[in-house]
């Protein structure tokens, strides 16, 4: 059984800048509070705005990846939210980005700040989603994000698929097809105001905690996800031109693509332009740069009419927690 959520945003919201730092395997030169106010300063310069016009602030972060407990009090103040209404989100970063786009659709808030962060190479990062396990039994067993994938991808995976005994990490996910840790931080600013780029259709659906107690391949919380998202924005899934995809193994792309149905050899369609996502897998913040660098893509396409894009972002063991936000660019944004 999933839930999800979904409802129609009561106004429009838009995005007005956005802004990644990071890429690397190891950011050496920033403390995590210079990285956390280098991406919301450089954001809020973008979009053109001093963060006295900013009403509110949501960031999302992890507590076992910052190593301290309630971290974003430490960090608060660098998102940009001393003396200022903020919420943090520790469940998934694209779920700060659904919270900030309620917010301004609601009418109290004119300006929105998310910032989401996650230094992977503070630490064995594996190992710490491992604390996130069921401490009496899954935890003994080993259970991590990377062990949790690969048990889906095995659910997923054809026997053509399967690499070589010697190349594997976790079957059936050959070494080289694990996601590639890296530091980053994102930040959005969204906004009341009408901007080329918009906020089309929101969807988010989770499953059970437990892998067991799912059915089949356990993307049933993304298919819904999807037809929420679809649903808001008022499109079928054959008007999406670019999507972006957290992939964290080769045998989930093409389950991903079906889950969206998105169909491969449509012409117009660009499916993760920039490379597969566990080519770089910022940890935490994962979904949130999928978000980012759709807006990058899409806010490229020609502007003469209106051309949607997705992003899905997963949290959560195996994609426990499903996220696709629709983005709208176009002169009817």
């Amino acid at each position: 059984m999933s839930y999800g959520g979904g409802a129609r945003l009561a106004r429009g919201v838009s995005i007005a800048s956005w802004a990644t730092l990071g890429g690397a395997e190891r950011i050496n030169n920033l403390a995590l509070e210079d990285v956390v106010f280098e991406v919301a300063h450089k954001a809020l310069a973008t979009a053109g705005l001093h963060i006295t016009e900013v009403d509110t602030v949501v960031t999302a972060c992890s507590d076992m990846v910052d190593g301290r407990a309630i971290s974003n009090m430490a960090l608060s103040g660098a998102a940009g939210g001393y003396m200022r209404d903020a919420t943090n989100l520790s469940s998934a970063s694209e779920h700060a980005l659904l919270l900030g786009a309620m917010r301004v659709a609601s009418g109290d808030y004119r300006n929105c700040l998310v910032v989401g962060w996650s230094k992977t190479s503070e630490g064995d990062y594996d190992y710490l989603t491992s604390l996130g396990s069921d401490p009496f039994f899954e935890r003994n067993l080993g259970l991590s994000s990377s062990v949790a994938w690969a048990i889906q991808a095995s659910r997923l995976a054809t026997v053509e698929a399967a690499p070589e005994p010697g190349a594997i990490a976790y079957w059936p996910v050959a070494e080289a097809d694990m996601p590639k840790w890296t530091d980053g931080a994102c930040a959005f600013v969204l906004t009341e105001e009408s901007r080329d780029l918009a906020i089309a259709g929101l969807g988010w659906s989770t499953e059970s905690y437990s892998l067991g107690a799912r059915a089949g391949d356990g993307l049933h919380p993304l298919t819904e996800a999807a037809r929420q998202a679809y649903a808001q924005a008022g499109i079928e899934s054959h008007q999406v031109t670019v999507a972006e995809l957290s992939d964290p193994t080769p045998q989930h792309f093409d389950a991903l693509v079906g889950a969206l149905d998105l169909d491969l050899r449509r012409a117009g369609l660009t499916v993760n332009g920039g490379g597969s996502r566990r080519l770089f897998w910022p940890g935490f913040i994962c979904g949130l740069w999928s978000l980012a660098d759709l807006a990058d893509n899409l806010s490229r396409s020609p502007g003469s009419s209106p051309t949607f894009g997705l992003a899905q972002g997963a949290s959560g063991f195996a994609g426990q927690m499903q996220t696709v936000v629709v983005l709208r660019h176009g002169l009817d944004a």
